[in-house]
């Protein structure tokens, strides 16, 4: 084998000529090479080939170093990187490569249906089934993830370091699922392997042991992978659209962290493991295969994979599918519908005679012995001569199971299955967004939990489902969006509608992951209250699918009074409904006896509260009028019964007062009058003017012979406040209507003015401290004092006569 390399000129001057020897595990020294003509500039490389090869005669693990000297023909100036050495496994020889296909997927990935669609049409292609492996592994993301996640698959997300899917290894090289090819595989495929892998399984009921043996044609230590999978599985559909998955891993054993392997050429090694598989989301053991991988965990590189060979021994019959045949009309299945089972021979034995057996909604069970051969890994569908009515309205389960005299294991013998003979149906209208691929629904039958209904994996720009159901019964319709965003309004504008006949049940669009809504059982009669006269006939409405809690000839028609009867369809079911309604029979004696009512114009009309109506129309209490007024009963019916009244609308006076500039109040009423002062009667105050005497609020009260009416109210403030004083002057009383006493301390001589509103003096007096001036002569109303002392000292005050 040739020893080549690359030499590099870190060095100032250009390298045209170098020696370079090689030694074998320290030992086994070549001879010197030189090479001469060359030119190698700085930062240049050269890449050499020795001259003498070297003969790796045995499988075993080499220390080849190489050394270069006479630089130039001289010394190198940097002689600590002249050496370079690695380690070289020498195989025995060379097998083919099975290339290892994992994915990282998610039923809830929008982007992943695309990826999967295309490395299942390659790597299960039956031309490829020997050339390569393929392991799915189901992520918790995005949303809640795969239902079929585990956290060994994402022990392996965490080993490469993944943080979105879809992901897609070969070899534990990434690739992209969506542009893979059959020419990207054999590329793949032609890297040179070292390692045979070859495993035996078996697998009765959840049991499966494994054995692998490693035949290695090199030395190596890494970890070998024991994968259980399932090559179908239909239980975690999620939000994007598929409906059946493949190779979906189930368990890695013993677990995900692998068999540490230490592997030396040409020494075969053998390993056995084992799993119950009745913990992990196994659907049908018979169902499964194993994949067996060697890796070396820190490089990641794969050395070799393959499918591990079942090896069952004995007989194994199992019962994969029940289905109906049947010609249904108007969503009802025939009364001589056929039942078929679906038998697959797991063992290696033919099988040439068993027993099938169907129970429809418990009932009698119908058998059948057949003769026929089965073939070992064969697949037979048996239909029963006898036929069965499954005419009657309702769902009907049918329970199959199959029997042999040798069968190993039993508890796959038996499946069931649910058909619905409907006497309604609903349609289910979606206008797909720009990526219809992305949305599905389904239509659960709420009383058993059971999907009666579902679409998916669209292409087109619309489609329109008309679904059977049973009119007595509820369902729950679900509509979904892999990528999250509903189907309007960001990438088209979609929407759904679900009706019943011209009812619609369920609209919209606008939605994020999904979309649930109750398709729910409508009242089928119009329920009002029924209303009778006293011994008039009860009827109820035409029962429908329900039933009343009483009898209409149960309630008694002759005394007034009111019954509640409830109407229930489905009682007792999962989607139980009811309403209510009223049978009130009449009194047909009036409730009340309304006298005539009198009130003053602007005041409220109150009538007696009772059961009738009153004719109001023509009443208005804003005009002065007489109104007969009609108290009715029972209107409409034969025990109608009214009486009458008068309303009386009578003038009340007009109250308005304003205030004149002297603090006096005055009103053009002409009717009777008093004045308030804050709420409280003025004593003998009834003429049309009225001087305000104190601060307050005031008002006046016009009376007529029938009516009175209140006025407006006027604030006054300031009217006995002194303007100003000097220090001992009183002036009083206040208000007066005759003597006013003036006492200003220490002073007696004193000259007091009065003035009136104007300011003008009409009064003037020179008097001693304590003696008073009269003002009985002045006019009511509001002056001013002025009291002065000889030094020109004094205050002024504001005063009331009266």
């Amino acid at each position: 084998m040739d020893i080549s390399g690359t030499v590099q000129n870190f060095g100032s001057n250009n390298i045209t000529d170098f020696d370079l020897v090689y030694t074998i595990n320290g030992t086994d020294v070549s001879t010197t090479y030189s090479v001469s003509g060359i030119d190698i500039a700085y930062g240049e490389t050269y890449y050499f080939t020795h001259d003498v090869q070297y003969d790796f005669a045995t499988a075993d693990t080499y220390t080849v170093e190489v050394e270069i000297s006479n630089v130039n023909g001289g010394v190198d100036e940097n002689a600590e990187n002249d050496v370079l050495s690695i380690d070289v496994d020498a195989a025995e020889g060379v097998v083919q490569r099975k290339p290892l296909n994992e994915v990282f997927t998610s039923s809830t990935c929008g982007y992943c249906p695309d990826d999967n669609a295309n490395i299942d049409a390659i790597t299960l292609d039956p031309a490829n089934i020997d050339a390569c492996t393929l392991i799915k592994y189901k992520v918790s993301w995005p949303g809640d993830g795969d239902p079929y996640q585990t956290p060994m698959a994402a022990d392996r997300v965490s080993f490469y370091g993944i943080t979105g899917v879809p992901a897609f290894f070969v070899d534990a090289n990434e690739d992209a699922g969506d542009t893979y090819t059959q020419t990207d595989l054999d590329t793949y495929a032609a890297v040179p392997a070292f390692f045979e892998i070859d495993g035996e399984h078996t697998i009765v009921g959840d049991q499966v042991d494994i054995d692998v043996t490693i035949t290695p044609n090199v030395n190596f230590t890494g970890v070998c992978h024991v994968v259980v999978v399932e090559k179908e599985t239909t239980g975690n559909i999620g939000t994007n659209g598929e409906t059946e998955f493949h190779n979906v891993m189930m368990a890695m054993l013993p677990t995900s962290a692998g068999t540490t392997v230490d592997l030396t050429a040409g020494v075969p090694y053998n390993f056995s493991v084992s799993k119950d598989m009745s913990d992990t989301f196994v659907e049908e053991t018979y169902d499964c295969e194993v994949v067996m991988f060697l890796q070396n965990p820190g490089t990641q590189e794969v050395m070799q994979s393959n499918y591990s060979v079942l090896n069952n021994t004995g007989s194994d019959l199992i019962l994969t599918d029940v289905e109906v045949v049947s010609t249904i009309t108007d969503c009802v299945y025939s009364d001589a519908s056929e039942i078929q089972v679906t038998l697959y021979n797991y063992g290696v034995d033919d099988i040439t005679e068993f027993d099938v057996q169907y129970i429809v909604d418990g009932g009698v069970p119908v058998t059948e012995t057949v003769t026929y051969t089965i073939l070992a890994g064969d697949t037979y569908t048996y239909t029963f001569p006898t036929t069965v009515d499954l005419s009657a309205l309702g769902v009907h389960e049918i329970t199959a199971e199959c029997s042999f005299a040798s069968d190993v294991y039993t508890e796959n013998n038996s499946g069931e299955t649910s058909v619905l003979s409907g006497d309604d149906a609903i349609t289910i209208d979606i206008t797909f967004d720009d990526y219809p691929g992305e949305t599905s629904w389904d239509l659960v039958y709420q009383a058993t939990s059971t999907v009666i209904a579902e679409g998916s994996l669209y292409t087109g720009t619309s489609t329109s489902e008309e679904i059977c159901i049973l009119s007595t019964s509820c369902y729950t319709f679900t509509i979904y969006d892999a990528y999250g965003d509903g189907i309007c309004c960001s990438y088209g504008s979609g929407s759904y509608t679900v009706t019943r006949g011209c009812v619609v049940m369920a609209s919209g669009g606008e939605f994020g992951a999904s979309e649930s809504s109750d398709i729910s059982i409508p009242i089928d009669i119009t329920l009002d209250d029924i209303t009778i006269c006293p011994g008039e006939t009860i009827t109820f409405p035409a029962v429908g699918m329900g039933t009343y809690d009483v009898d209409a000839v149960s309630i008694d028609n002759n005394t007034p009074a009111t019954t509640t009867v409830t109407y229930t369809i489905e009682e007792g079911g999962v989607c139980e409904v009811s309403e209510t309604f009223d049978v009130i029979v009449l009194d047909d004696a009036l409730d009340i006896t309304p006298e005539d009512i009198t009130v003053c114009k602007g005041e409220a009309i109150t009538f007696l509260s009772g059961v009738g109506t009153f004719d109001t129309a023509t009443v208005s209490n804003t005009t002065v009028a007489v109104t007969t007024v009609t108290y009715s009963i029972n209107e409409g019916t034969t025990c109608e019964s009214s009486t009458t009244f008068d309303v009386t609308v009578l003038e009340a006076p007009e109250a308005v007062i304003t205030e004149e500039a002297d603090f006096t109040l005055t009103t053009t009423s002409t009717d009777d009058i008093q004045w308030y002062l804050d709420y409280v009667l003025i004593d003998g105050e009834t003429g049309q003017s009225y001087v305000c005497t104190a601060d307050g609020d005031y008002y006046a009260i016009m009376s007529n012979a029938n009516c009175s009416t209140q006025s407006n109210t006027i604030t006054i403030t300031g009217t006995f406040a002194e303007l100003f004083s000097a220090e001992g002057l009183n002036v009083f009383p206040n208000p007066t209507d005759s003597k006013l006493y003036v006492e200003f301390k220490e002073y007696s001589e004193l000259t007091v003015k009065v003035l009136d509103y104007t300011g003008k003096t009409i009064l003037e007096r020179n008097i001693n401290s304590g003696e008073y001036i009269d003002v009985s002569e002045l006019a009511a109303g509001v002056y001013f004092v002025d009291v002065k002392n000889m030094n020109n000292e004094g205050g002024m005050y504001k005063i009331v006569v009266e």
